[in-house]
């Protein structure tokens, strides 16, 4: 498995009361914001490009020729069931680690030592469900880690192997151990883990989008919904794939397309996970600069967001009374009408320069 490592400096953009992407109560960044930026293809990029900066606030790197965009991320509930690890545990060997939450202030701050962490072994365990205010990377397990190692006893043995981000010197070389039955590890409902996906290699090279502040809220009404975005097209392209989000695995989907307002290409499928999904059409849809061109999704829910200052207001989904922007993100192939018919007729031989819309 390849080792790839992220800049920091430019994800620690969307911390900042002053950013745009940030929490405009707290200086502090949160998994919804982390996720549009990343699905915005905002200057994600190797680690290389922009060493880290714990005290600055803005990256001075824009953009390099090794920019990272990412396609996929699952999101997953841990409500601490045999289910929820074995999801886990999955996702850590398929993606290489989870992202979560979990108390910080249950591990030692500033030398203080707390009830919950134990110095010694390096190890936590908070025996009730608590919000968690801090997040981490999951990199590993051991079921075999004995209970006896925290300083309250869990219900069993097990422990999560968790990177921190407060530097070497703290806890195990930076690494501690989190008991299985946590109860500040992503176990409120409004706080999930995530992890990134990194198996859709297709080279997009446009992203047309409305959103980007992330994963906010269902609509879930019980029943079927349909939500559109519109776009014009700025240039000659070729949509090649269409992505949203799935409020759970095996939601039955329809995308369809509209050029000029006319039907042109309709697809379904099955979600293959909670989260967002780039599906990619078994047709390429040409389009031309200036076409107005529409993607509708029929699914069993309707992401939407209701609070974001710099979300741009457009035709919505079909829940007029419902205040949001649906969020829908697409791909597309880019080429000259004269190239299109040839480099169709190669597309299995070449990588395409594909553009992707959002």
């Amino acid at each position: 498995m390849k080792k790839l490592i992220f800049q920091k400096n430019n994800m620690q953009d969307i911390m900042p009361i002053y950013s745009k992407y940030g929490n405009m109560n707290i200086e502090g960044g949160d998994y919804n914001s982390a996720i549009g930026y990343l699905l915005s293809w905002f200057r994600a990029f190797p680690g290389a490009y922009d060493t880290y900066d714990e005290l600055g606030k803005v990256s001075p790197a824009l953009t390099t020729q090794n920019d990272i965009h990412i396609q996929d991320i699952i999101i997953i509930h841990n409500d601490l069931s045999s289910e929820a690890n074995l999801k886990i545990k999955e996702a850590i060997v398929e993606y290489g680690s989870v992202s979560s939450y979990l108390l910080s202030k249950a591990t030692s701050e500033e030398g203080t030592p707390t009830g919950y962490y134990n110095e010694k072994t390096n190890a936590k365990y908070v025996n009730s469900t608590e919000i968690g205010n801090h997040v981490i990377s999951i990199v590993g397990w051991d079921d075999n880690y004995s209970k006896d190692n925290f300083l309250i006893t869990p219900p069993g043995d097990g422990a999560w192997i968790v990177k921190n981000s407060w530097g070497s010197e703290w806890g195990d070389n930076g690494y501690m151990y989190v008991s299985y039955y946590d109860g500040s590890l992503s176990t409120d409902p409004d706080q999930c883990m995530i992890g990134i996906m990194l198996n859709n290699t297709i080279q997009y090279n446009k992203n047309y989008q409305y959103d980007i502040s992330g994963i906010s809220k269902f609509i879930n009404e019980g029943k079927q919904l349909d939500y559109t975005d519109n776009f014009i097209s700025i240039d000659d392209d070729m949509i090649a794939a269409v992505g949203t989000y799935f409020n759970q695995e095996g939601v039955n989907y329809t995308v369809q397309i509209k050029v000029n307002g006319k039907i042109v290409y309709t697809q379904k499928g099955t979600s293959e996970y909670y989260g967002y999904h780039t599906i990619k059409l078994d047709k390429y849809v040409s389009i031309k600069k200036d076409d107005s061109f529409s993607i509708t999704i029929t699914s069993n829910a309707v992401l939407y967001q209701n609070h974001q200052e710099h979300t741009i207001k457009k035709e919505h989904h079909s829940l007029e009374k419902k205040i949001g922007v649906a969020i829908i993100l697409l791909h597309v192939l880019k080429y000259t009408h004269c190239q299109m018919k040839f480099k169709l007729k190669i597309l299995k031989n070449i990588i395409p320069e594909i553009m992707s819309l959002q």
